[in-house]
């Protein structure tokens, strides 16, 4: 698309000339030129007349009286082109004695043939650039619709819930779990009284435990 809209909105129109400075170049024997060289003149038509199977037109640029440029066409165009047509001529310059001519000026006719004016946008050059910009044009929309329907039809990610941190045990229950454990069981044991000696057995787990001696009645303390 791209090399279509280069060559048909920049290096097209920059290969051509319009009827004023084809004129001008024809003045200086078309110095510029060498045989085999194809020319192509841009211009609107400012008057056409028919004449014995050929047409004889002026271009807009370079005037439309008896003495300035006039193209001779070797068959009647007056059906398909009028005044003010945007026209393309095209020729290819040929060897005339010492110095060049367009193609067909050489021949007994003098005159160009009617294939080398054409309406403008009807040239096989516009209308290749025009198709490579449309087919350029089809692609893009088609690859952009292509990706918009893969964007759409592609799986979503998975959405995560946040979970919630577990709550930290209250102190209130650990104490009430701390309160329904059972007491610990002391196992009783012997101790012997520092006094009389005699075995005093301590079944109570209550520390420090203050206890007698049953016989001598010495105040003993438990750790």
């Amino acid at each position: 698309m791209l090399a279509g809209v280069v060559y048909f909105f920049v290096l097209f129109p920059g290969s051509m000339v319009d009827g004023a400075e084809f004129e001008s170049q024809a003045g200086s024997g078309f110095s510029d030129y060498s045989a085999g060289d194809v020319v192509l003149i841009s211009d609107q038509i400012s008057r056409i007349e028919s004449e014995n199977g050929q047409t004889h037109i002026w271009l807009s640029s370079s005037g439309s009286s008896e003495s300035d440029l006039l193209l001779t066409f070797n068959a009647d165009l007056s059906g398909d082109l009028g005044l003010n047509q945007a026209v393309i001529i095209s020729g290819t310059f040929v060897s005339s004695g010492s110095g060049l001519t367009l193609e067909g000026y050489d021949t007994s006719v003098q005159a160009l043939s009617e294939d080398s004016i054409m309406k403008k946008g009807q040239t096989m050059n516009e209308r290749g650039s025009l198709g490579a910009i449309f087919f350029g044009l089809v692609l893009f929309i088609f690859a952009r619709v292509k990706m918009r329907s893969a964007g759409k039809k592609r799986p979503m990610a998975p959405v995560m819930s946040p979970v919630a941190a577990p709550l930290p045990p209250q102190p209130v229950a650990a104490q009430a779990a701390a309160q329904l454990q059972p007491a610990p069981v002391a196992e009783p044991f012997v101790i012997g009284c520092p006094r009389c000696s005699v075995g005093i057995q301590v079944n109570d787990p209550q520390r420090p435990l203050k206890i007698n001696c049953p016989n001598c009645q010495t105040g003993l303390v438990v750790n």
